[in-house]
């Protein structure tokens, strides 16, 4: 019998264990918290994913629950171009702080984190944005083109360094012309006299 008990308090505290962790929630979780479902039509999505974060100034407030293509005839009443589809759950307390105006953009955490999308706050005197209302966002950043273009500073930058050790070009001679050098600190003895 005192087995059956031990038992019975051993599965109760793992129940009760199971519970908390579920609902508990915490930053990322939205399990006791009220929900509202806001969607957003986007260009592309650059990579982001179901469960991907949702931001509003930095702050959490909800995640990504679905992804999908626009069908064509949807397409066709609004702009071609904004061909995905992407449902949020977003926390119902801060649902009336989005705007019809907000523009939705996919971000990048850090040079290489994961893509979440970030909802700007909109105007004041933008209307909040209606239960079933739909956002127009912007695509993910062009992050390859960024690279690409940084890249290209780095090896221009790069060359004209190598020309300034190699005592080639007006900046180069400048710097290592010893004649110009010795008549600079003439300068400056007759400056400092």
């Amino acid at each position: 019998m005192s087995d059956f008990r031990v038992g019975l308090i051993v599965f109760a505290a793992v129940a009760c264990l199971i519970i908390g962790i579920t609902f508990a929630g915490g930053d990322k979780g939205l399990f006791l918290k009220k929900i509202s479902v806001v969607k957003a039509r986007l260009t592309d999505v650059g990579g982001l994913k179901k469960g991907a974060s949702v931001t509003m100034n930095g702050m959490m407030v909800g995640r990504v629950i679905d992804i999908a293509f626009v069908n064509h005839a949807e397409m066709a009443e609004a702009n071609p171009n904004h061909a995905v589809e992407v449902a949020m759950e977003i926390r119902s307390d801060v649902r009336n702080r989005i705007k019809t105006d907000a523009t939705p953009a996919v971000r990048t955490q850090g040079m290489l984190g994961d893509r979440y999308i970030d909802i700007p706050l909109g105007s004041k005197e933008a209307d909040a944005l209606p239960e079933g209302g739909m956002l127009i966002g912007t695509g993910a950043a062009d992050f390859d083109k960024a690279l690409n273009e940084a890249l290209q500073v780095l090896t221009e930058t790069e060359k004209l360094l190598s020309a300034v050790n190699k005592q080639e070009g007006t900046v180069g001679q400048l710097l290592y012309d010893e004649e110009f050098y010795n008549h600079l600190l003439d300068i400056t003895q007759e400056l400092n006299e």
